[in-house]
């Protein structure tokens, strides 16, 4: 009973900040500019780096193709907040 509670409550839960952030935004383009520039690093590069650091963990990190999966992790972290910020910060002016 309280499994079907926790499922109905998680499911309002969602459908109504879906509903309510689907109203706030302006537009679609806004939306796909944010999950854009977010999901597309996370997706493309910061996973594959993630699982890859995280299956050579025993190996250390003095390695070079450990090293340059840890730098390419760290950058397209930064890349990805900034491009964020800045779709954000673009739909801000609109």
């Amino acid at each position: 009973v309280m499994e079907t509670f926790t499922r109905v409550v998680a499911t309002f839960l969602i459908t109504s900040s879906t509903y309510f952030a689907a109203v706030a935004v302006p537009g679609v383009a806004v939306v796909w500019a944010i999950l854009g520039s977010s999901l597309g690093m996370l997706i493309g590069f910061i996973v594959p780096c993630a699982c890859y650091l995280k299956i050579r963990r025993h190996k250390g990190l003095n390695r070079w193709t450990n090293l340059g999966a840890l730098a390419l992790f760290l950058f397209s972290s930064a890349v990805a907040v900034a491009c964020t910020a800045h779709a954000i910060a673009d739909m801000k002016k609109h």
